[in-house]
């Protein structure tokens, strides 16, 4: 197929010589409107996922006592606040970028 046709144009295949249309738009033509994942798109996310790390992180010190004396209560809330907020920013990250 040659490039200098009008789009619409019959040709010949140049594998099988049978007649074709040369197509509206080249097949090499870019798709837009995918969103495109930067480092700066994804902050956020990772900030939210780090914070949600350390949290855990603190509330499994404090359930085992290796922090401090704190309550079972506050000692769990915090643990479990840690890991919703991770799951929550692993989520929103898959749901945002793929």
């Amino acid at each position: 197929m040659r490039i200098d046709q009008p789009p619409g144009s019959v040709v010949a295949c140049p594998y099988c010589q049978a007649e074709c249309e040369v197509p509206i738009r080249p097949a090499t033509t870019i798709k837009r409107g995918a969103p495109v994942v930067t480092e700066r798109t994804s902050k956020g996310w990772k900030g939210a996922q780090a914070a949600g790390c350390l949290l855990t992180v603190l509330g499994v010190m404090a359930v085992g006592g290796i922090l401090c004396r704190v309550p079972a209560g506050p000692a769990g809330l915090l643990l479990g606040g840690g890991v919703g907020l991770f799951l929550f920013a692993r989520i929103g990250a898959w749901w945002n970028h793929g």
